[in-house]
């Protein structure tokens, strides 16, 4: 399953900002695009999809959400923050994301270019590709 990680060094000062720096020597990939995702809708969903080849790392820039991994029928849930952590997700995982604070901003690194055939967005094609291509 995915776990939290950090890939940021912290070099704030109490006196005057927050400041987290990412190189890309600390990442495990380099990031081909980047995207951010705010004002999420009360009671909705994003997500609800798996890639095939694509690699991601999650990034809560403020406030929280909750984000459910699946690996098949393997279920693992997270909360999100910026005090958290980061979250990889490597191929194959299927994710939901609920719950999320109005203030929250999530910034999302991804190793590719978007490519659509690379989506499973049905939850049984996904079950039927994990069965055959999965952990």
């Amino acid at each position: 399953m995915s776990e939290i990680k950090k890939f940021r060094d912290n070099h704030s000062d109490p006196d005057s900002a927050d400041l987290f720096v990412f190189e890309y020597s600390t990442l495990p990939w380099f990031p081909a695009r980047m995207y951010i995702m705010q004002n999420f809708i009360e009671g909705a969903t994003r997500g609800n999809h798996a890639h095939k080849r694509l690699s991601q790392i999650f990034i809560m820039v403020s406030g929280r959400l909750e984000l459910e991994i699946y690996r098949g029928e393997k279920r693992q849930s997270y909360i999100l923050t910026p005090q958290s952590g980061e979250l990889e997700l490597k191929p194959g995982a299927w994710r939901v994301i609920s719950n999320a604070s109005k203030d929250a901003v999530l910034l999302v690194l991804a190793d590719a270019a978007y490519n659509e055939e690379d989506y499973l967005r049905d939850w049984d094609e996904y079950l039927n590709w994990h069965r055959q291509n999965g952990e």
